[in-house]
């Protein structure tokens, strides 16, 4: 098919084969699995086939919606539904009917809007763990780290925090699944970039007023229905996807790297009799690392001459994925990845 827009990604001329070839083999899939209409909407406007311009944010957005569903559809183990409504009118982006039990998906992406993307002469990034207890505690840091900088002609340039991105995931997949029947298992698949983006993303879940403490930065009760939280690093895997390489197909959420994590507070988890026979039988539809990554994350190993408090920190995923990489399995882009 000819594809329009000049710098759209699938023209790019360091594309792997590879990853076009995964592509079509999931649109065989999809052809088969979803409605003409929403077949020819998925070509011609989310993967913007037809788009006279290309659109680098909604593009990936789509491209992660489209892995996430891949390893479901078409597949006998499963009853697929696409886009199916559960609140009204308002619908997650799959659902999936097996052994009974019924999982509603919510797939969601930051478009990164205001991130560095490339390293600027003078200027060093600046990305708070956390929030500042206050607004002039927070000017107060920035303006001492400021005139410590100036005598070496460096300036700062603060980086975006994501919490209020994940508080909004949140809440908007609560109003999508709030009228769900309680035995229905609801799930927020966030699709994150680099192993310290990922981190970051655990650590507004655990951290510091996280979302699954009991310092949350809101009322639990916003996102009593979300059950899960699935992180998956399909963000990083489509992002300029001429650029770096990766383990395993692009286009498969069972090749990415993912964290799957309870929310404590959900009304579904607060009954359950047995929460780790839960999680385990979540694993089996949805792979992850969590249990060897949360065993790592505990103990006390860190790569020689790196410090224990980086590691809880920022760099656990890092120093993780490091480790898998020696079994030849390079979940992440091996070069530093370039947001868009």
């Amino acid at each position: 098919m000819e594809i329009s827009a000049q710098d759209h990604y699938l023209r790019n001329e360091f594309l792997p084969d590879n990853y076009l070839d995964d592509l079509y083999e999931v649109l065989s899939f999809a052809y088969r699995a979803l409605s003409p209409l929403k077949f020819k909407n998925l070509i011609e406007k989310k993967l913007q086939m037809k788009m006279l311009k290309f659109d680098e944010a909604q593009f990936i957005q789509n491209a992660c919606e489209l892995s996430a569903i891949a390893n479901y559809m078409c597949n006998e183990k499963y009853i697929f539904s696409y886009e199916k409504a559960v609140t009204g009118k308002k619908d997650v982006d799959f659902s999936l009917e097996v052994e009974g039990r019924i999982f509603n998906v919510e797939v969601k992406c930051s478009s990164y809007k205001g991130r560095t993307t490339t390293s600027i002469d003078g200027q060093i990034q600046i990305h708070f763990i956390d929030r500042a207890p206050t607004s002039e505690i927070r000017s107060t840091i920035l303006d001492n780290i400021s005139q410590k900088l100036a005598p070496n002609n460096l300036s700062i340039k603060e980086e975006k925090n994501l919490d209020n991105v994940l508080k909004d995931f949140l809440i908007s997949t609560q109003g999508k699944v709030k009228d769900a029947p309680l035995e229905d298992v609801n799930i927020l698949l966030i699709c994150c970039d680099d192993e310290l983006d990922m981190h970051q993303w655990r650590h507004h879940l655990f951290g510091p007023n996280g979302f699954f403490t009991d310092r949350s930065q809101c009322s639990p009760e916003d996102y009593d229905r979300v059950d899960f939280i699935l992180l998956t690093n399909l963000y990083n895997r489509h992002a300029r996807p001429y650029e770096g390489k990766v383990h395993g197909n692009r286009w498969s959420l069972a090749d990415a790297f993912c964290l799957l994590y309870p929310n404590r507070f959900s009304i579904r988890n607060e009954s359950s009799s047995d929460c780790i026979n839960e999680f385990s039988e979540m694993s089996r539809f949805f792979q992850n690392h969590s249990r060897n990554f949360e065993s790592y994350f505990l103990n006390d190993e860190v790569p020689h001459g790196e410090s224990l408090d980086m590691k809880k920190m920022c760099l656990a995923i890092s120093f993780f994925s490091d480790n898998l990489k020696l079994s030849g399995k390079s979940y992440f882009k091996e070069r530093p990845p370039s947001r868009s």
